[in-house]
């Protein structure tokens, strides 16, 4: 995708831009989602290399151009932060989680002004969700009451281009999932589901965050059920990705997540096997038994599954 950002950089202006932000969250997106710290750790010099197919009048960053951009752009820097907080949160060092998605929100004096980085919809807001899973994971609720609360501080909407540093309101979304993490860290299981499924409600729409919205829920869920023993989180969380397969077939980690969670039985093979044959590199896969991928690599051979969608909602349960 690199190649391709770099052989099609003939036009210059916004459509370049708008090329490099699409390589980048695509390329950001394949090597989080679903992987290990390491893999995580790696994704910087993707970044850096997109940053070689974006213009500096009609021409792309030079090496020299990059880092001189990069100093003078403490927002550019973000995504290292972002990585480091994710990748951490990953391994289960939750102080240093807190520590790297506090300079998304503690470096403006509301979650309401964004820093952005990696494309104009993509803002720190991203980064709350991960930062009260951490705080919860560290048995902190009273200062994941505060973060919901902050996030609440600004009303102010966007009345133009999400520029850096531009007010606009925290998304529902992120509202609703703040809500979740902090009734559920409280013991309020009936209002963390509530809250868990309104946030269903209001997934934005693909391809405005880093993360993918939908891997972020399933992920906060999957957090809360082995956080707070209430299993109702988990299952949730695997209805949905069910759901989600039959709205984005192509997603990898929807089946994962039924490999590694769902019941036994022929449901779960084949599961694991359309996780196989799309993404054999599943972190998730790597928790799944052995007789259960021998049996969907043997699935495998006697089928020829292909990426077919059909209509759904995202939240919508698969049958």
């Amino acid at each position: 995708m690199i190649e391709w950002g770099r052989a099609t950089n003939a036009v210059t202006g916004p459509k370049v831009w708008q090329r490099a932000d699409f390589v980048r969250n695509a390329l950001f997106q394949a090597g989080v989602v679903d992987r290990d710290a390491a893999a995580i750790r790696g994704i910087e010099a993707v970044d850096a290399a997109v940053h070689q197919i974006e213009p500096v009048a009609g021409k792309a960053f030079s090496p020299e151009q990059q880092a001189a951009l990069r100093r003078a752009n403490p927002g550019a820097r973000l995504i290292a932060g972002f990585v480091e907080g994710y990748a951490a949160f990953r391994e289960g060092r939750h102080e240093d989680a807190v520590a790297a998605w506090r300079k998304f929100v503690d470096r403006s004096p509301s979650p309401a002004v964004p820093l952005l980085f990696a494309g104009e919809a993509t803002s720190h807001h991203a980064a709350l969700p991960y930062l009260a899973l951490s705080l919860a994971r560290l048995k902190r609720p009273d200062d994941i009451r505060e973060l919901a609360e902050r996030a609440r501080s600004n009303p102010a909407t966007a009345s133009g281009p999400q520029l850096p540093n531009h007010p606009f309101r925290v998304p529902d979304y992120e509202l609703a999932v703040l809500d979740a993490i902090g009734r559920a860290t409280s013991g309020d299981h009936d209002a963390g589901l509530r809250a868990a499924r309104a946030a269903l409600g209001r997934l934005p729409e693909p391809g405005t965050r880093m993360i993918p919205p939908e891997y972020v829920l399933a992920e906060v869920l999957e957090t809360l059920a082995d956080a707070t023993g209430q299993q109702s989180y988990l299952a949730l969380a695997l209805e949905f990705a069910r759901g989600l397969q039959r709205y984005e077939p192509f997603a990898a980690w929807a089946y994962a997540f039924e490999a590694k969670h769902g019941a036994p039985g022929a449901r779960r093979v084949r599961a694991a096997a359309l996780a196989l044959r799309l993404d054999a590199r599943s972190a998730r896969l790597q928790s799944v038994d052995a007789q259960t991928l021998a049996e969907a690599r043997a699935w495998l051979k006697t089928h020829a599954p292909t990426v077919k969608s059909t209509p759904a909602r995202r939240g919508e349960s698969s049958t």
